[in-house]
């Protein structure tokens, strides 16, 4: 038998590591990745991971992928497209 342990959690409206990543859209693995890279405070219980719901639902996610290069110009309007084959429009 393991001896009894006490836990001091902070008081809130403390979720699972699950929920959490449900209310932010991702994975739980994901979740625990945010965790490890401190951008999502939690805390450990054992082998649980608990996070509070106010957390959870602030977290915005980076933006997936990585960004472009060369980014286009803005407000410059590209080339318009040439129609493509077939019969000319109004034939």
């Amino acid at each position: 038998m393991y001896p009894s342990r006490v836990v001091h959690v902070p008081a809130g409206d403390w979720i699972s590591l699950q929920e959490a990543a449900d209310i932010i859209g991702c994975t739980k693995r994901n979740a625990l990745n945010y965790i490890d890279a401190e951008k999502l405070p939690a805390v450990k219980i054992g082998e649980f991971w608990i996070v509070l719901r106010k957390d959870a639902e602030k977290f915005e996610r980076p933006a997936r992928g990585r960004p472009p290069k060369n980014p286009p110009p803005k407000g410059k309007p590209g080339r318009p497209r040439k129609p493509r084959g077939g019969r000319p429009a109004g034939a």
